[in-house]
Parts: structure tokens; C-alpha cells; sequence
């Protein structure tokens, strides 16, 4: 079983129509600017190596575990049983630290009673927006506490996911990095190891396919969110790990690459060495909506550094902000691209919908382009569905024609 990720902006359904244009590029390698799950390279896979880049910390080590993995998490499957202690001993510790908390919870899961429910889960999401729970992320962040981990149990219970659910996150994590920092499993194992507990976070959140805010709990919802509240962290952990695999041959894979970086820095970068991509395929944030704050516990999940948090969300104080997702810097931010993508000398593609935050887009775009570009071209016009992934803005699905930009010297 292949496991796959919600992701805002996908490419899945229209991924072989935009690898059809990337096939009119010379032979070489394709690099995808703002790869997300990385759609587009896959459907390139059969031909090319590629080169992935995204600013988020998820997408990258989702990128490089499945591009660039010299094999799957064997490894870390053959160590379970220390793995499992490891993982019994902090949650024996976070279980005795929580364990009022835990009682309430499992009572209110248990009674189905919505004023219970919300008890519940308010005490929770208070203590963790609590001037305690910040302290205690402030110590841990300062390298005064290692042991136990803590930081989701302390940050995002009762919102997005339930106290239980993050201790069991919590404890995964120790037992996986306590394996790395000891030499018993890989780097590969351990990233695989924390993509697995991605999955495992979308698969429990009370959210709509993504971060950027929990759901609240209703007489309608009830049922749905005690139904999440008491998914099994451990169970659908194990099985994710065990549906992971690399893509294509470990050949191929070699000689793929994976960044995280910013596109017009990496571009700068890039110019500085020897071998260029024939293929430059970019595929910008299109609307106001950061992806760092629709990922973010993802991004945390990776990087578990018990960061600053603000707002209701919980969000990281030091995410990223797109300038393609700020109507005033838009501009601005593809004239470089498109600038830096021209000085490489590869061929250049842009995906960009009718409906995009860039004002006038077609014509735009294709004078941005001709500036740089001596030959460019609309090689498709694809009409698909972009979805908001839970209609925060209007409808939840809107009708789109996605225009396919190619670029040459």
C-alpha cells in the first residue's frame, strides 16, 4: 500500500499532463522548484532524475526519503521490540506527569457528553497556550531538559489532536531520536521514522486535511471527533512504517537531489556550480495562503524544537512567508525567478491558474517571460479543481484553468 499526503496546490491530478511538457526539455535532470509531495517528479520519474526543492521542513525530508533513500526503514522494523521500550519508558514518565489530565480526557471520551467533551478539551488547549507549558517549552528549547519529550503533549493537546494521541507522538519521537543518537538506526530509518509519524499526525488531527485550525466540537461533529480522539498513535504509526518505500531503483536514486531553500536563492546557488538542471519546472503559491501556516505541526514534527508559539494554532513564531502569496510582492518575486531561471540556460516551466493572486497572469507571466526567454509558449491549457481543503475563503472546490508556461533559449 502507497501512502499519500493532502496537500494544498497539488499536482496529482493533472502531474502527467505538466511531465508531458517537461519531456520537449533536452535529456537531463528536472528541477522542481516548489516540489510539495513532489507529484510532478514522480510522474517525471520514468525519465529523468530529479531534483527536488521545497522551503518546508516536511516536504524536503518527505522528498529525500523518497528520492534519494538508498533503501526503505529495515532497519529500524528489525529493532522494534528496543524501540518499543524506549517508547513504553516516556510515556510511563508523561502518563505519571499528565495523569489528571488523562483521566479527564478518557472520561470525556468515554461519556459522549458535548459539554464534557468541551470541558475537556478547553483545560487542555488552556494549559497548553499557558504561561507553564511556554516555560516549559522555553527550557527545553535552551537545552536545559532532554528527557521526557514533551513537546506535543504540552503544546498541541486538546486542539488539533488528544493528550494521549501526543504523548504517544511524544514517545515515539524519544524512542526514534534516542536509536539515531546511539548509532542503532540510520539517518534514512530516522527520517523515514518521522515521515511515518506525519502521516500518523494527519491521520488523528481534528482538522480538514491540513493545520491551519482545529475543528470545533459540535452535537453534529461529536461522534467524528471522539472517533479521532481515540485512533491508536502506535498502531497507525507501525502500519505506515510498514507501507513505506523509496520510489524507482536505488540507481536512479543516486543521483536525484533534494534542497530546502528558498527557489530564488537556490537558483543564485546553483549558477555557482558545475552541473545545471536541463529543466527547471516552478509551480508558485498561487493565493494568500501560507503554506507554513498550514503545515506547521508538520514542520514541528520534523524539526521538535519547542519553538515559540502564537495565536490559537499554535503556530511557529519563525515561519516562512512566500512573497508569491503577498499580492504586492508577487511581481517582484517572479521577475527574479524567471530572471535567475534564465541565466542557468535550461528550459524553463511555469504552472500558473487563471484565478492566481497575479493580477492579469497570462499576459503578465508570458512578458515576464519574453524578457528572458527567446522562444516562449502556452504548451497546455488544462482545466482541473483546485481545492481550498476546507473552503475557508468560499467553496470548497473552484473550477480552474491551469496554464503551462515553456521557456527556451
Amino acid at each position: 500500500m502507497a501512502l499519500t499526503f493532502t496537500y494544498m496546490g497539488t499536482k496529482r491530478p493533472i502531474a502527467d499532463r505538466v511531465a508531458g511538457v517537461l519531456d520537449q526539455a533536452p535529456p537531463g535532470p528536472c528541477l522542481d522548484l516548489f516540489a510539495g509531495m513532489s507529484a510532478v517528479g514522480r510522474a517525471t520519474a520514468d525519465c529523468r532524475n530529479v531534483w527536488c526543492n521545497d522551503v518546508q521542513h516536511f516536504a524536503s525530508i518527505a522528498a529525500a526519503s523518497f528520492f534519494t533513500a538508498a533503501r526503505g526503514p529495515d532497519d529500524l522494523v528489525s529493532d522494534m521490540p528496543q524501540l518499543r521500550r524506549l517508547f513504553l519508558a516516556n510515556r510511563s514518565a508523561l502518563v505519571d506527569l499528565h495523569a489528571e489530565r488523562l483521566k479527564k480526557e478518557r472520561f470525556s471520551l468515554s461519556s459522549l457528553d458535548l459539554s464534557i467533551l468541551l470541558k475537556s478539551s478547553s483545560e487542555l488547549i488552556e494549559y497548553c497556550s499557558s504561561q507553564e507549558a511556554g516555560t516549559l517549552r522555553a527550557v527545553y528549547a535552551a537545552g536545559g531538559s532532554k528527557y521526557p519529550s514533551c513537546l506535543f503533549s504540552i503544546t498541541y493537546s486538546g486542539g488539533f489532536i488528544g493528550l494521549q494521541q501526543a504523548i504517544d507522538i511524544d514517545s515515539i519521537r524519544y524512542a526514534v531520536d534516542k536509536m539515531r543518537n546511539t548509532d542503532v538506526i540510520s539517518v534514512e530509518s530516522h527520517r523515514w521514522a518521522i515521515v511515518a509519524l506525519c502521516y500518523t499526525l494527519a491521520n488523528i488531527s481534528n482538522s480538514t486535511g491540513h493545520f491551519a485550525q482545529y475543528l470545533a466540537i459540535k452535537e453534529s461533529t461529536k461522534v467524528r471527533y471522539v472517533a479521532k480522539r481515540v485512533r491508536n498513535v502506535w498502531d497507525i504509526w507501525r502500519r505506515a512504517l510498514g507501507a513505506l518505500t523509496p520510489l524507482g531503483t536505488q540507481r536512479w536514486r543516486k543521483n536525484n537531489k533534494v534542497f530546502r531553500s528558498d527557489a530564488v536563492q537556490l537558483l543564485d546557488n546553483i549558477r555557482e556550480t558545475e552541473v545545471h538542471p536541463a529543466v527547471i519546472y516552478a509551480d508558485p503559491p498561487y493565493t494568500s495562503d501560507h503554506y507554513s501556516r498550514y503545515y506547521h505541526l508538520w514542520d514541528t514534527l520534523v524539526l521538535y524544537d519547542y519553538p515559540r508559539v502564537t495565536s490559537k494554532g499554535q503556530y511557529r513564531a519563525d515561519r516562512f512567508y512566500s512573497p508569491f502569496s503577498i499580492k504586492t510582492r508577487a511581481h517582484d518575486a517572479f521577475r527574479s525567478l524567471i530572471e535567475r531561471a534564465a541565466t542557468l540556460k535550461s528550459t524553463f516551466v511555469l504552472s500558473y491558474p487563471d484565478n492566481g493572486l497575479f493580477a492579469d497572469s497570462t499576459a503578465s507571466l508570458g512578458r515576464l517571460l519574453a524578457d528572458n526567454f527567446s522562444h516562449v509558449e502556452v504548451a497546455a491549457e488544462i482545466d482541473h479543481v483546485h481545492s481550498s481543503l476546507g473552503a475557508s475563503k468560499g467553496r470548497e472546490k473552484a473550477p480552474v484553468t491551469e496554464r503551462i508556461f515553456l521557456a527556451r533559449n
